[in-house]
């Protein structure tokens, strides 16, 4: 049996944000191994972005937390008190990076 070191490789992660359209997308990582995030990105979206947003960052394989803030776009003429969702969302998610395309499916 041969150890080798966790290298980072190119990860493919791909955030599907459901049916309501976000503005904003901030994301950070922790590997399961340590106790504060190790990277992340913020994404402006823009006013019509929906569907699923990639990111590709460098990170070796194995188990991680994600901790992921989406800002939704406000509809015109609501005040943020009167819609039915908050206009941000945080949520957390447990994924296993192993080299391929990983989705990670957001309400």
């Amino acid at each position: 049996m041969i150890l080798r070191p966790r290298l980072p490789h190119e990860q493919e992660l791909a955030f599907k944000l459901g049916s309501r359209s976000a503005a904003q997308l901030d994301v950070s990582w922790t590997p399961d191994s340590e106790s504060e995030p190790q990277g992340g990105f913020s994404m402006n979206l823009g006013r019509k972005a929906s569907g699923i947003i990639r990111h590709t960052a460098d990170l070796p394989n194995g188990p991680y937390r994600f901790d992921i803030v989406v800002t939704r776009i406000q509809v015109s003429g609501e005040s943020e008190t009167t819609q039915a969702d908050p206009p941000t969302t945080s949520y957390v998610r447990r994924v296993m990076l192993e080299g391929v395309p990983t989705i990670i499916h957001l309400p």
